[in-house]
């Protein structure tokens, strides 16, 4: 007897090894994919946003403050967006670790809504300002994230291959957020403006404008012809309902709970 049931132990282990779909039930092992990445600190303080020395869209340079937040350290992946919504968008698929594309704005925010449930929390995108901030390391004067050579901190069209790739490949920027220049662009709040006259000086997103148009930051994987596109500081706009492109992405922002 002892051996039918150590042969039936074996067998068992087997199945769950080769077949871990038919043993278990799908929500069972998603359970265990984390949802989100781990959630970085963005301490408070003032900066100076934009620029004056190119594109009228980052003029006029404006002081910002920023509240303390949270901003996720890397893009939401494939394999997270595929846990929560169960399926992949994204057209580099084959790696998981790989920050999801092809998705819209407004798909992010039915994301939003669902990982709210799941959580019982509040994540949401960052602002713009948010963004800038965070992206230059609490305001600093950098080229692009983390680094004035964006060869060190992005992939971009002379590197990348003409694909993304997996998070945390590069070196973080001094808060210990990776690939904000680069890989893909990242979906904000806000709503598109064609320069900072009257934009919000508190770090909030803004509310008014073109909002069937929403910011990205970042520069992508494909910005070869343009690799300004990397820059800090550069501004970019797309319908908010435009999933066609496989450059598109974001990362998840919260509030700062002081009981945290």
């Amino acid at each position: 007897m002892s051996w039918i049931i150590k042969k039936s132990f074996i067998a068992l282990y087997c199945a769950i090894i080769l077949y871990p779909g038919i043993i278990f039930p799908q929500n069972f092992i998603i359970e265990k994919i984390p949802l989100t990445a781990n959630m970085i600190d963005i301490p408070q303080g003032s900066f100076q946003m934009g620029s004056n020395d190119a594109r009228r869209s980052e003029k006029p340079v404006h002081s910002v403050d920023i509240k303390l937040f949270k901003l996720a350290e890397t893009e939401v992946t494939q394999q997270q967006w595929k846990a929560l919504i169960g399926t992949n968008p994204s057209k580099f698929v084959g790696c998981e670790s790989c920050p999801v594309e092809r998705v819209s704005w407004n798909d992010i925010q039915q994301y939003l809504k669902r990982l709210n449930r799941k959580t019982g929390k509040r994540f949401r995108l960052p602002s713009e300002a948010e963004w800038e901030y965070a992206c230059r390391s609490a305001g600093k004067n950098q080229n692009y994230c983390g680094s004035n050579d964006r060869k060190e901190v992005s992939w971009y069209g002379r590197n990348s291959d003409q694909k993304t790739h997996p998070v945390k490949q590069k070196p973080p920027n001094e808060l210990g957020l990776y690939d904000m220049s680069g890989n893909v662009f990242e979906w904000t709040q806000d709503c598109w403006n064609p320069n900072y006259q009257n934009a919000p000086a508190n770090g909030s997103a803004w509310t008014v404008g073109d909002c069937d148009s929403r910011v990205l930051r970042g520069g992508s994987w494909n910005s070869f012809s343009s690799p300004g596109f990397l820059r800090s500081v550069f501004r970019f706009r797309h319908s908010a309902d435009s999933r066609q492109f496989h450059v598109f992405g974001f990362r998840l922002a919260h509030d700062y709970i002081i009981s945290e």
